[in-house]
């Protein structure tokens, strides 16, 4: 038969807290303490996990044939709010279903409209040496990604992407990052870009989708990063 011991708090030979339950609040030691997990334990966590370092990984998405990936703050765990000042999304091994076709992303305000007009900056270095500048007075449809996909075998891209306080109203939609991918020649780019919506509010969440045909396969994750 089991045993259940029920206290709220669990202290040492000196008086010491080792382990205290307050308003569903529980602390382990006390400052100045050195808690010590043995090698070969495992700290498994489920839920949310604040205040262990700079980076926290939110949510990565694996894609499987699949139209767009998507993170919306409040859907399926995702936080994408102003609990961290900084976000970034890795996304790797990303294939194209189809041939020659960008990887694009898009912001939005309300979880399900997306926005369809950006400012976009971007140049390219590609595999041969060559290089093309970026263009701070472009419009896209799109606020960055990777283009043009090639979908012969092996053939794949990646992408970082910053994301500076989502949730701020008062400033543009922002996003900045690097690009790297081999396209429909064969060809390796390597992209740098930034880009704007340029309506002043916050917004709660962001899409990867193909300009035609599904990611075939490829997974995302979203950091959180308390700067």
């Amino acid at each position: 038969m089991a045993s259940i011991i029920k206290v709220d708090d669990v202290q040492d030979a000196a008086g010491n807290n080792i382990i205290n339950e307050s308003g569903d609040v529980i602390t382990i030691g006390a400052s100045g303490d050195t808690i010590t997990i043995p090698s070969g334990a495992t700290i498994s966590n489920s839920g949310t996990a604040t205040g262990f370092g700079a980076w926290a990984l939110i949510k990565t998405v694996t894609a499987s044939s699949s139209s767009a990936v998507t993170f919306v703050n409040g859907t399926s765990g995702v936080t994408f709010d102003s609990t961290y000042k900084q976000y970034c999304i890795i996304g790797q091994s990303i294939v194209a279903a189809t041939d020659n076709v960008k990887l694009l992303t898009t912001t939005t305000n309300d979880g399900s409209s997306y926005e369809t007009s950006y400012k976009l900056a971007e140049g390219r270095t590609y595999s041969d040496g060559s290089q093309t500048a970026g263009d701070s007075s472009n419009t896209s449809s799109s606020i960055g990604g990777i283009g043009e996909f090639g979908n012969a075998s092996g053939e794949n891209g990646a992408i970082i992407m910053w994301i500076p306080s989502p949730s701020t109203a008062g400033t543009f939609h922002t996003v900045y990052g690097q690009t790297v991918c081999a396209d429909d020649g064969a060809t390796v780019r390597a992209n740098y870009f930034g880009g704007q919506h340029q309506t002043a509010e916050a917004y709660t969440g962001i899409k990867f989708a193909m300009s035609s045909g599904n990611i075939a396969s490829g997974t995302f994750s979203l950091y959180g990063v308390a700067t």
